[in-house]
């Protein structure tokens, strides 16, 4: 088999690589192969001894889908963003951001209406030295607008969002929180169901939930360093068991708010509880993280998970674990690297000027 142009590149890098630095590195890397292989049958052992408890205690439940059909003809609508810093030189950051709405009117047998908001702000690395972090709040400000929009147009369809309702999840500005909060409580408040697909997950509340769930397990609940890894070795367990063949797996929706970071209290300060749950929909998909966003705090608002469940399978095509409409949404609004630094290169050449000093500068700054 031919190899690609990046694994000859990684070779040739690897081979660059002197040889007083590599023995030592190629030494450590076999070390901690090993490390990684003992500690994945720790994993293992600890899923085994927790599977039982977290599947009778209700956490974990194998769901069969049951009204497909239905959800299929819903109008069901995709909403995701998207940004590519550049630049940079003397602390200044171009940012082209883009965010786009998918709207199937009829279900999905619809041809899928399409809008896509996009634009290049300016970023100072004296606002923030966290550029991105700082690029991120910009776009998740114009991902809220397009949320607002489809809330106030549309009643008791389906929302999906790409990322998780708290999001930025650092990012706690009361203005920002505000809008954000806004724009999914009218949505919500228009009986829409909001499913944020929450894909790299870092979060730990679910190991907090299993821990007053099963006190005496706690140390082999901390084996696991986040959520993700407790559930894709508990799921990976479940699914040994051949009755699971044609289900669903999924943890029972838990109320982040409750035990999640405090910056989910200001959501809630603003009408919006989140509820939060995991899902795998076959054996070799990949895991999912779901969040739920409702305007009761109570147990009386904890979402349907049967409902959940209807939703997320029946605009997810076969062989993907990512909904149509956030999938969809994803393509249009993304921002590659190469179409970020053409930009920029755009920008520059426009500045172009008769002055040698001003070149000089302008070529620094390249």
């Amino acid at each position: 088999m031919k190899e690609n142009l990046y694994d000859l590149l990684r070779r040739y890098e690897f081979n660059k690589t002197e040889p007083e630095t590599l023995i030592q590195l190629v030494d450590r890397a076999i070390q901690r192969g090993g490390e990684a292989k003992e500690e994945l049958a720790l994993l293992r052992d600890a899923a085994r001894r927790l599977l039982g408890p977290l599947r009778d205690g209700g956490l974990i439940q194998a769901v069969a889908p049951q009204d497909i059909g239905t959800v299929r003809s819903k109008t069901v609508g995709g909403v995701d963003g998207s940004f590519m810093p550049v630049g940079g030189a003397g602390g200044k950051w171009y940012v082209p951001l883009s965010c786009a709405t998918l709207i199937f009117p009829e279900g999905i047998n619809s041809s899928p209406q399409v809008t896509v908001e996009s634009g290049i702000e300016v970023v100072h690395e004296s606002e923030s030295l966290n550029v991105g972090g700082l690029a991120a709040c910009i776009e998740m400000a114009l991902e809220s607008k397009a949320i607002l929009k489809f809330g106030s147009k549309f009643q008791n369809s389906i929302l999906f969002i790409d990322g998780p309702i708290v999001d930025p999840p650092f990012y706690d500005n009361p203005d920002y929180v505000h809008h954000r909060s806004s724009a999914i409580r009218a949505t919500v408040n228009n009986g829409n169901l909001v499913i944020a697909c929450a894909k790299r997950v870092r979060d730990s509340f679910l190991k907090k939930v299993a821990s007053d769930l099963l006190p005496a397990e706690i140390k082999y609940i901390s084996r696991f360093p986040t959520d993700l890894q407790l559930l894709l070795f508990l799921f990976s367990e479940f699914w040994r068991d051949p009755t699971t063949a044609d289900l669903v797996l999924a943890t029972t929706p838990v109320n982040a708010t409750a035990v999640g970071p405090d910056i989910y209290k200001k959501y809630q300060d603003e009408g919006v509880t989140v509820w939060s749950l995991f899902i795998q929909l076959t054996k070799t998909s990949s895991m999912l993280r779901l969040d739920l966003p409702t305007l009761d705090a109570s147990d009386n608002g904890k979402p349907a998970l049967s409902q959940i469940v209807d939703a997320v399978t029946a605009w997810s095509y076969p062989g993907h674990h990512i909904p149509l409409p956030v999938f969809l949404a994803d393509e249009k609004c993304r921002i590659r690297t190469g179409c970020a630094e053409v930009l920029y290169q755009e920008i520059m050449t426009r500045t172009a000027t008769a002055d040698p000093l001003d070149q000089i500068v302008i070529t620094q700054l390249r």
